[in-house]
């Protein structure tokens, strides 16, 4: 409606609400907005019976007091005036308003009471109707998928929002040995300069049993952290993992409290570290839903998010490095189009596990699954995770 070419009346917006309601299927009479506006059709309604009785009592007012009252004649009222100045006496005082203009004062204000008494009826209803749609619509929002899987636990997240979609027992704590390397990186990205040159020393290495040096570091190599990190997060070095505990935390029980509060800033309340190697202990555990808010905060660092990408790094030999080729230790699975796998293994203590990411309707899809009794199942299962949820 148009304000600049036609006046506001009740009787305009009765027209405009039935047109409405004529326009609309019947199957959409019970929608919240048409349910409004019958309450504003039926309030209009009064206000149009309300108003029309105040005028009624304006006009035969006046018709009345018309009658009565004779005007004032403004000779009389010049001459009286000039006699009382001339005589020195006190000016009349400004009469009080009469009775009709007291009348019109209260059937205005009374007029003005009603339109605000009819605001805050219709206020009344729709507030409770929005609450009530507000919160059916949070609980479709935080309705958390639980599919029928082979493995012990699992978890998918909506990375861009920070959304549970999926949650299978994603909370029960599990060895934290095989994946204490994200944290190790994240906590070294977080405290250190990646170009920052570290010098592989000889008492680094002696601190890991020769088995674990996956990375197959050389004594007084010197390594960018950037390219140190691959050593890490590919082959699952843990001679890197000891080199960078030395480097950035001065030793490796500093170096854990930092991974310990990079844990708790980060809200990984199902995790704890006790060391900087993959090795398994009763206080280094973690869960499925801290492996994926994990991945999803190291994603955001570059450096990270590149190596765990990789299938293999290169790093060539030059005048303060030997040649090491790290090559991504990820089990091969036949995973759905669209889908990274970002970790996949298989031990003693996790079974067939995976973290995995994927682009889905523009968002980004973290998740993570543990203990399933093959890798076949565990794929099955990551494409029933993904077919679990809608966006």
């Amino acid at each position: 409606m148009d304000h600049h070419d036609e006046k506001f009346a009740p009787e305009t917006v009765d027209e405009q609400i039935e047109l409405h309601l004529q326009q609309l299927p019947i199957a959409s009479h019970t929608s919240l907005d048409t349910r409004m506006l019958k309450d504003l059709q039926q309030i209009a309604e009064q206000d149009v019976q309300r108003i029309a009785q105040v005028r009624a009592r304006l006009a035969r007012y006046a018709v009345e007091n018309g009658e009565k009252r004779k005007p004032i004649d403004l000779r009389e009222y010049q001459a009286e005036t000039a006699s009382s100045l001339h005589s020195g006496s006190q000016p009349r005082k400004r009469k009080a308003p009469g009775a009709r203009r007291r009348l019109v004062t209260v059937l205005t204000g009374l007029v003005a009471v009603l339109l605000l008494a009819s605001m805050l009826t219709v206020f009344a209803r729709i507030k409770p109707q929005q609450e009530q749609t507000q919160q059916k619509i949070h609980q479709t929002a935080t309705v958390i998928a639980k599919p029928v899987l082979h493995g012990s636990s699992a978890f998918l997240l909506d990375a861009d929002k920070g959304t549970v979609l999926v949650d299978v027992n994603g909370h029960a704590r599990v060895s934290a040995a095989h994946f204490t390397k994200y944290m190790v990186a994240i906590t070294a990205l977080e405290n250190a300069d990646p170009n920052r040159m570290i010098t592989i020393d000889q008492a680094s290495l002696d601190a890991v049993p020769k088995g674990l040096r996956m990375a197959q570091l050389v004594a007084s190599d010197q390594i960018p952290l950037h390219d140190l990190l691959n050593g890490l997060l590919l082959p699952s070095g843990n001679d890197a993992a000891s080199v960078i505990a030395y480097a950035v935390g001065g030793n490796p029980q500093n170096f854990v409290a930092m991974m310990n509060e990079e844990v708790r800033q980060l809200h990984l309340n199902d995790t704890h570290f006790s060391s900087p190697y993959a090795i398994s202990s009763s206080d280094n555990y973690t869960s499925a839903a801290d492996l994926a808010s994990m991945m999803r905060y190291g994603m955001q660092l570059g450096v990270f998010n590149t190596a765990i990408s990789a299938k293999s790094y290169d790093l060539q030999a030059m005048l303060y490095n030997h040649h090491y080729d790290w090559v991504n230790v990820n089990l091969a699975l036949a995973s759905e189009p669209g889908v990274t796998i970002l970790e996949a293994g298989q031990d003693k203590e996790n079974g067939y596990h995976a973290i995995f990411s994927v682009q889905s309707n523009g968002h980004l899809l973290i998740g993570s699954e543990l203990n399933a009794p093959s890798s076949e199942a565990l794929n099955a299962d990551i494409s029933k995770l993904l077919h679990s949820v809608k966006l």
